[in-house]
């Protein structure tokens, strides 16, 4: 949990930044034959498995290699992970479990049953639900075998998030090049692109975050690394810009009501005067000078957050304190 971060180690080569990589590459995957792709992406995983069942119905299915893809959250069977509330947590304990010496995951250490499984996969056209139900019948990680399997597939059934975020396509070795994208419902794509690339916090998340953090560093102080130190005081300073940005009155700007009521002043009528709160819209820049965060090296902070693993370790940390924990009004 106290793993020191060194910011100097900011210039390590790429396989020291990327532990998935490491974890997962074998030379059975380098001998697989690569197949030009028909990549088949939509908005929701129902609307993959209906496309997986209307392929079963015609007269390429016994002979096309067909991979669904999803999240770690959709296919893990193993009960310790899947019962985590959010998708990064699932994907935080999965890769622990995976980097674990003693006691990882039983259902990934079968390099064997995951090469058994992913045959499986390619054998017949599946959707997600059977996928997992074959990973639970098999005790091997549907989520990995199925990875396992794309190399070879000659269609891939993945979700939007999936393909348009280039961090999860580079990990899954999908490539567009030279492959063939058929995007169902695109006209809810920019929503999608939006979302994928974007995070909406509210103030009581703010507020847990700040509490939670405050007291992991209270509580490490004398443990951490200095510059561990300097980070966590560094985040918890920006927590406290976004608090007061969201605490400070916002501005009120000129309502349909008002502005109906000067027109109605003008013809002789009685106003009506209704003001309603602003949304108040900021380019990055300026939403940065107006928080008084410019002088911080956000960039450098993500890249903290990533290898340092901070949100996963106080997230960790104030499971294990919370009955002992005194939490912010509201947060009990």
């Amino acid at each position: 949990m106290l793993d020191d971060y060194h910011s100097e180690g900011e210039e390590t080569s790429d396989s020291d930044s990327s532990t998935e990589t490491n974890v997962v590459t074998s030379d059975d995957e380098l001998e697989m034959p690569l197949e030009r792709k028909v990549l088949y992406c939509s908005r929701t995983h129902s609307q993959l498995t209906q496309f997986a069942g209307e392929v079963k119905c015609t007269a390429y299915a016994s002979q096309l290699r067909l991979v669904p893809l999803a999240s770690r959250r959709q296919l893990c069977i193993n009960p310790q992970v899947a019962q985590l509330s959010s998708l990064s947590r699932v994907n935080d304990a999965c890769l622990d479990l995976l980097k674990a010496k003693k006691g990882g995951c039983v259902y990934y250490s079968d390099e064997a049953g995951r090469r058994c499984m992913r045959d499986h996969i390619l054998a017949k056209v599946q959707d997600i639900e059977e996928v997992v139900s074959l990973g639970k019948k098999l005790c091997v990680c549907p989520y990995y075998a199925a990875r396992k399997a794309i190399k070879s597939a000659q269609m891939v059934l993945l979700p939007y998030q999936l393909l348009f975020h280039k961090p999860s396509r580079e990990w899954l070795g999908i490539d567009v090049k030279d492959n063939i994208v058929v995007i169902d419902e695109a006209h809810n794509l920019i929503d999608a692109i939006n979302n994928i690339h974007s995070v909406e916090l509210n103030l009581a998340q703010l507020e847990r975050a700040r509490f939670q953090l405050g007291h992991y560093l209270d509580t490490y102080s004398r443990r951490l690394n200095p510059k561990n130190i300097v980070y966590i005081k560094q985040i918890l300073f920006i927590v406290d810009a976004l608090r007061t940005t969201l605490t400070s009155p916002p501005p009120v700007a000129p309502s349909d009501c008002e502005l109906k009521s000067v027109a109605a002043s003008l013809n002789g009528l009685k106003p009506v005067n209704k003001a309603k709160p602003a949304v108040l819209l900021l380019t990055i820049n300026d939403f940065i000078f107006s928080a008084k965060i410019d002088n911080y090296n956000v960039f450098k902070l993500e890249r903290y957050f990533e290898r340092s693993k901070i949100a996963f370790k106080v997230s960790g940390f104030h499971e294990k304190v919370t009955p002992s924990a005194t939490a912010p009004p509201g947060m009990s």
